[in-house]
């Protein structure tokens, strides 16, 4: 018998520290919690009460048990706001399509209706053009993105899983019309190894119904973020079986795990399926969509704090320490309040931008 070494097999401890996992994880040299009381051990345990207080008030227990054993949850339309507020998203994400793509969309009943012929008399060229169809970097593209961003029950959630310094990914729409391919089972964008707490949260706001398999609506494996993989290629398609579509009304907001197997199966129903999906991650991990530094005027000034910091930039009692920069560097400018001990020890950590802005 050949008795493999599984010494080799297991992940080392630089790898294991650079995929974010506690253990194996340096200490930084010269670290002392007085000198940088955010990341001690008290101040950690009082982050925990702070989410898990708001979460209660906000009335998100089912959500966020859900979360922690599904790995996905739905939040209703009345929690998100009123039927005007959804319309406002829906006609902003539309009017964005029109205005970058030529993609021409009616409101029949409530509910979006393709004109194919938008860009030109080619119905077959209109149909393959918008297959799969998204606008990027949404954000600056209407104030109304910007409260989307915002959302607090949304916010509630991410913060919970991901802790206080969850900052903004990406903003991007996608829009899923008749006999658009199944999207096969996967997961979003995470660490590799992955690792056991969560580093990446996703909030897809449903801005049309998602009713049923024929709408295809997102579905998702639940429990599968706690296998710690991406599904392989066969398994993507073969396993879609095992998937469960959640079925949402407009003005719904699932929220989901990024380490869990989730897709969607063909779209057999007319009209379109449009929706805005926003990727929260760890404050260390690198943003998709790069916002900081390159805001319009007036969109910091309107916004509260946690605004700018969800665009990464520094935050210290409720001063932008980078406003109006573009930083490039994990260290970021020193402020006060922002120890050099901790600006230094960032690298060993993986990276990243770190914010003292506390909230409750």
């Amino acid at each position: 018998m050949v008795v493999k070494d599984v010494t080799k097999l297991a992940p080392t401890a630089e790898k294991l520290a650079g995929a974010g996992y506690p253990t194996g994880a340096p200490i930084p040299e010269g670290f002392d919690e007085h000198d940088d009381p955010y990341l001690s051990l008290p101040a950690f345990v009082d982050r925990i009460d702070e989410a898990k207080d708001e979460v209660t008030r906000l009335g998100l227990e089912r959500q966020a048990f859900e979360l922690h054993t599904l790995g996905y949850t739905k939040i209703e339309p009345e929690r998100i706001g009123p039927p005007e507020f959804i319309q406002e998203v829906l006609r902003a994400t539309l009017d964005v399509a029109k205005r970058r793509r030529g993609i021409d969309y009616n409101i029949t009943n409530g509910a979006p209706e393709l004109n194919l012929y938008g860009r030109g008399e080619d119905k077959d060229a209109n149909e393959r053009y918008i297959l799969l169809e998204s606008d990027k970097r949404l954000l600056f593209e209407d104030p109304v993105f910007e409260k989307v961003l915002m959302n607090e029950q949304v916010l509630a959630l991410v913060t919970m899983m991901i802790r206080q310094g969850a900052q903004l990914g990406q903003m991007y729409s996608l829009d899923r019309h008749a006999n658009t391919p199944p999207l096969p089972l996967h997961t979003d964008p995470t660490l590799s190894p992955f690792p056991s707490f969560p580093t990446y949260m996703a909030a897809q706001w449903c801005l049309t119904d998602f009713n049923d398999v024929r709408d295809g609506a997102t579905c998702y494996v639940p429990g599968s973020q706690k296998l710690l993989r991406r599904p392989t290629k066969r398994e993507g398609y073969v396993h879609m079986a095992h998937a469960r579509s959640v079925y949402a009304p407009a003005g719904s907001v699932l929220v989901h795990n990024g380490a869990i197997w989730h897709g969607a199966p063909t779209r057999q129903a007319g009209g379109v399926r449009v929706s805005v999906n926003l990727f929260y991650k760890k404050g260390n991990l690198q943003s998709l969509d790069g916002y900081r530094g390159h805001e319009p005027e007036g969109v910091l000034e309107r916004n509260p704090p946690r605004f700018a910091h969800l665009l990464g930039h520094l935050v210290h009692d409720d001063k932008i320490l980078t406003h109006g920069e573009v930083v490039d560097s994990a260290r970021g400018p020193p402020g006060e309040g922002y120890s050099t001990e901790r600006r230094a020890a960032t690298p060993a950590r993986g990276g990243g931008c770190f914010s003292t802005y506390r909230f409750g």
